[in-house]
């Protein structure tokens, strides 16, 4: 038997850990329960040249790339 569709925000299944590395932004995606894909706990995302030059390079307001983490947990999926 097949539960019925949600949609819900990815904020109520995982958590967000944010990172830098010169120019690159890593997000690290942290299931909070087991998940339908075995062995998966979390991914990770390496998003190169979106930070503008990096912390100390960027006029840009949030450096580090933490509100773009937060932006990705109220996507509904």
């Amino acid at each position: 038997m097949t539960r019925p569709a949600t949609v819900q925000k990815i904020d109520t299944l995982a958590d967000v850990r944010a990172g830098d590395k010169g120019d690159m932004l890593i997000l690290a995606v942290l299931a909070r329960d087991r998940a339908v894909a075995p062995n998966l706990m979390a991914m990770v995302f390496e998003l190169p040249g979106v930070l503008g030059g990096g912390v100390t390079g960027s006029p840009a307001l949030d450096g580090h790339g933490k509100t773009l983490g937060y932006h990705l947990l109220s996507l509904e999926i």
